[in-house]
């Protein structure tokens, strides 16, 4: 596999960004151009924060709502406002780990999925982020196998063999040029932990998958799913679900 998972530790900032105690109220900085709150900072709702002019910050709540403080702007974050959803209890916990600083994987040769640009900007949707990425691999969660897409690099094209790992037979595909998705071969089923390898024509290396079929959650949030996502081991997708949740925040 060309990425390995690094350990992680929660961040807290200053200004007012504290570790949450059990059972108190809390927000999440998921996004920040502010240096003293950077993404992972929780932050009490009753603690006053300051962001400079110039500099904006998006924060999330439990049940997946969010807001946007632009500066100059200091006091006691808003009240939240806007539709959410059903936040997880750990969602506190988990959003500070996934996007904190400690959790950057910085061993040489190693490329997390998020950190390449044609990943990040191919993603507009949330079925975006749950396609098979094909090109770095890694562990990757679905929630319909029957809808499952493959994404690669658009800046390559030609024949990809998938091989399963369990020792079926391998599938060709082709690339079209400048093309991001398609769907997911229907002669490969997928099952719960499958592990598919790609090889990309004229690429050095392979890249390996490991798939995992996580249970829907109607009435979740787009956070509280990114919660679920990092969970079960599929960070890369977990953080791009995050950032496409602060892109879109107003």
């Amino acid at each position: 596999m060309r990425r390995r998972l690094a350990a992680a530790a929660m961040l807290a900032a200053c200004l007012g960004a504290v570790p949450l105690p059990a059972g108190a109220e809390g927000l999440v900085v998921i996004d920040s151009s502010a240096p003293a709150l950077p993404a992972g900072t929780t932050v009490d709702t009753g603690a006053s924060i300051e962001v400079p002019a110039g500099q904006r910050i998006v924060l999330a709540s439990q049940s997946g709502q969010v807001m946007t403080i632009t500066g100059p702007y200091k006091g006691a974050p808003p009240a939240t406002a806007g539709a959410g959803g059903a936040g997880s209890e750990n969602m506190l916990k988990i959003l500070p780990t996934l996007l904190g600083s400690a959790d950057q994987r910085q061993a040489a040769g190693v490329v997390r999925a998020t950190d390449a640009a044609w990943r990040q900007e191919g993603v507009a949707s949330p079925a975006d982020v749950m396609a098979i990425n094909s090109t770095d691999g890694g562990d990757i969660c679905l929630y319909d196998p029957a809808a499952a897409m493959l994404v690669h690099n658009p800046s390559r094209e030609g024949r990809m063999t998938i091989e399963p790992m369990n020792g079926g037979g391998k599938v060709t595909v082709e690339w079209p040029k400048d093309t991001r998705t398609m769907p997911w071969p229907a002669a490969l089923p997928i099952a719960d932990g499958d592990a598919f390898m790609f090889e990309q024509a004229g690429d050095t290396g392979a890249a390996i998958a490991t798939l995992h079929i996580l249970p829907q959650k109607p009435d979740a949030s787009e956070l509280d799913r990114a919660a679920q996502l990092a969970e079960a081991g599929c960070r890369d997708q977990a953080r791009l679900l995050v950032t496409l949740v602060a892109k879109s925040a107003k």
